[in-house]
């Protein structure tokens, strides 16, 4: 017969040794959540921080692209653009500390610079000049004597077909851009431009002599030349051309490009306040000023605090516009950082740039700008506050440095 155990072995834990044994589980959860509280807080505050990096870099990406095409003058690579005007609207200026309002961003702090710039816009394609049909020429020999002999230019045939490599590229023609022929970089202004899938077909606005200006014994209008296509210009001709056209670029001409800090509402889970944005606009130049084409317009960086441009003429040494408090184009630009640049440039023993009368002072100056954009966190976390209970952004600082492409580069 197998001995029966003792009565003690029966039994469980008592109800002392469960609530110490809940303590301690307790205690250790407690831990644990701190912990997981701790990683996950890390984990969203570093989120931010690289979102709000990438954000910069975007950001600053686009900035300098639009500095590095600031007097970029493609409509006619000989001469300056005359209808710029100084004294209202320059080619390149900044306007330093100008309000914004309508975010929840402190008045003292909810301040930024405009940056306006001028360029020719090229759009990031190109298509071929092509035959109307397959076999078609543009034109009889009575058209090829009008262009050798420039005579009767009234009724030269000045119509065009563009063929690309897809139909989107196609639809972004517009009528007032420009066509310039890479061979030989001829421009001509178009009109009654037409789409019919990858190609376009328009006609010119002016006669050869009198587009733009070009220089003597220049062309536009030569589809001998342009169809060529090779560079040679030796076998095509007009009745007979290459079957390889021309490249064709085209332009926005005359384009003013504007960088400020706007309020946009973005949150729907706070409909009256808007966040604080870094715009970019576009508009063709007006010697009044800038007028933006709402179409143009692109949210470049949302949750910019603060924009700011600064010029150095003495290589990065000083910096005209720091410690500016001025807001205005007269004392903020030109009686504010203009002669700050005029200053170091006289440092460094270069000359003076003459810019309160030269609208493109900056083409013969090798200025270099500094651009600085704040941005911060989507979100308040008390992680971010320096006062305990409460919360704040983080905020983030980026700069860019550059001489721009066209900075120091003159025509003369």
């Amino acid at each position: 017969m197998p001995r029966p155990r003792p009565f003690s072995a029966d039994r469980g834990f008592s109800l002392v040794e469960l609530l110490i044994a809940l303590v301690f589980i307790g205690l250790l959860m407690a831990g644990m959540a701190k912990v997981y509280q701790s990683s996950l807080n890390t984990f969203y505050v570093s989120s931010e921080t690289i979102s709000s990096g990438r954000r910069n870099r975007v950001a600053l990406d686009m900035v300098y692209d639009d500095l590095n095409a600031t007097g970029q003058y493609l409509i006619n690579l000989t001469v300056y653009p005359t209808i710029i005007d100084n004294n209202t609207n320059p080619a390149f200026y900044i306007i330093p500390n100008r309000p914004y309002t309508g975010t929840d961003v402190p008045t003292a702090k909810a301040l930024g610079d405009e940056l306006y710039l001028y360029l020719d816009d090229a759009l990031p394609f190109e298509g071929t000049l092509t035959a109307p049909s397959a076999g078609a020429s543009f034109a009889g020999s009575s058209n090829a004597e009008r262009v050798a002999n420039k005579t009767n230019l009234a009724t030269l045939d000045r119509s065009f077909t563009v063929t690309f490599a897809d139909a989107s590229y196609a639809s972004m023609v517009k009528d007032g851009q420009y066509a310039i022929f890479k061979d030989q970089w001829s421009p001509v202004r178009i009109q009654g431009s037409t789409v019919n899938g990858k190609t376009v077909r328009f006609t010119t606005v002016d006669e050869p002599d009198n587009e733009q200006g070009l220089p003597t014994g220049v062309n536009a209008m030569s589809k001998t030349r342009h169809f060529a296509g090779t560079g040679t210009f030796t076998n095509p001709t007009i009745t007979n051309p290459s079957t390889g056209g021309a490249p064709v670029v085209f332009v926005r001409g005359g384009q003013m490009v504007r960088y400020s800090i706007r309020p946009k509402f973005l949150d729907p889970s706070t409909p009256t306040v808007a966040l604080p944005c870094l715009i970019r606009e576009q508009g063709v130049y007006n010697r009044a000023g800038f007028i933006a084409d709402d179409s143009l317009q692109t949210i470049v960086a949302e949750n910019a605090t603060t924009f700011k441009v600064y010029l150095s003429g003495d290589g990065g040494r000083t910096w005209a516009g720091v410690g500016l408090t001025a807001n205005d184009f007269a004392s903020g630009w030109t009686n504010g950082i203009l002669p700050q640049v005029n200053t170091q440039l006289a440092a460094v023993g270069l000359p003076s740039a003459n810019n309160t009368n030269d609208a493109n002072w900056f083409r013969e100056t090798p200025v270099m700008v500094r651009v600085d954009l704040t941005t911060r966190s989507a979100v308040k976390r008390t992680e971010n506050a320096a006062v305990a209970n409460t919360a704040e952004y983080r905020e983030r600082v980026q700069s860019l440095y550059l001489v721009p492409r066209h900075f120091g580069l003159s025509f003369k």
